[in-house]
């Protein structure tokens, strides 16, 4: 076959394959023999794959009609190539590492079909994905539709929309991925923390099947948002026992600051000297600031929100929190 004719209109052959196919289940109902027909329909969809390797819906109609056939095991392959191919992803999806698997063609300036983000393996997709919502107007309503009905994907998608402050969306997204798969909670969770929402975070991280490090390490901060100490410390103390050297600190810190919300003023201390070690750490100042306001320290915090303030890092909701408390007498 020439090179221009591997993307010939593949369309007379896919009206074929889906003749065959109406005729074959046709006869089939009438009880006679489906197989001409069945060997019709598998003949014209190979036929429309020799011309775009990537085309899902004729991958499964292969398969349907070698099923039929009693080809169980070339079904199967059929199948998954039917799940590996996406036909409308965007053409930005045909970079990075899957591009060998795929080809493109252009006709009038416009990318042809591209290889979906729903190859196997724990690749992060997340690049890919970036990449093709950097083409769509509106990023995130194209994520919801185009992004395959799979946890990963969907939570991936859900943390770059998370991260370009899209919440809505990425909550649907992430909502999307745990009911598939339940471990994507921890990303869920990591986000819900973010916004606050400690509650919800909770819900959602409990019921992350054999959690591990990051799981914990979210918990712990959520159960700081309720106001849960103990609970808090337990988390931490998991993480602890789970986590890698270069997370273990997360995890001390996070003690401390559970430590310091109950009232244990060397947790308050250990906390206040880490900070004074790394006086850029705005993360450090944000607990800071929540564990003096807990323990009715105003002046204190005060300062700490003053050291945000002047870091340049404050949001709006702070900066009017060091105004409030600005005009403090001294000894407060």
């Amino acid at each position: 076959m020439a090179p221009e004719a591997a993307w010939a209109d593949p369309a007379p052959a896919r009206l074929r394959a889906e003749q065959a196919w109406a005729q074959a289940v046709a006869a089939k109902e009438a009880g006679d023999d489906p197989h001409p027909a069945l060997i019709q329909a598998e003949a014209a969809s190979r036929s429309v794959l020799a011309r775009r390797p990537l085309d899902a819906g004729a991958a499964l109609l292969l398969a349907r009609s070698l099923l039929g056939q009693g080809e169980r095991a070339e079904a199967a392959a059929a199948a998954e190539a039917a799940l590996l191919a996406y036909p409308s992803a965007p053409a930005g999806w045909l970079r990075g590492p899957h591009r060998p698997a795929g080809r493109r063609r252009r006709r009038g300036g416009r990318p042809g079909a591209g290889l979906a983000l729903n190859l196997p393996g724990k690749d992060d997709a997340r690049p890919l994905i970036a990449q093709a919502l950097a083409e769509e107007a509106e990023p995130a309503r194209m994520a919801d539709r185009l992004l395959p009905d799979r946890a990963d994907r969907l939570r991936d998608g859900g943390a770059l929309l998370a991260a370009g402050g899209d919440r809505a969306f990425a909550e649907g997204l992430f909502e999307r991925a745990v009911a598939l798969d339940p471990a994507t909670g921890v990303a869920y969770g990591r986000w819900l923390v973010a916004w606050g929402e400690g509650a919800r975070a909770l819900v959602v991280l409990r019921a992350v099947p054999k959690p591990a490090c990051r799981a914990h390490l979210f918990t712990g901060q959520a159960a700081n948002l309720t106001g849960d100490s103990a609970a808090a410390m337990r988390a931490f103390r998991r993480a602890q026992a789970s986590c890698t050297d270069s997370e273990l600190a997360e995890a001390r810190r996070g003690l401390d600051h559970a430590g310091a919300l109950a009232g244990d003023r060397q947790a308050l201390a250990r906390l206040e000297a880490e900070q004074q070690r790394n006086p850029g750490d705005t993360g450090l100042l944000r607990l800071l600031i929540v564990a003096h306001g807990q323990g009715g320290r105003l002046e204190a915090q005060r300062d700490a929100l003053e050291a945000l303030v002047l870091s340049g890092e404050a949001l709006p909701a702070e900066i009017d929190a060091w105004r409030s408390l600005a005009a403090l007498p001294p000894g407060r």
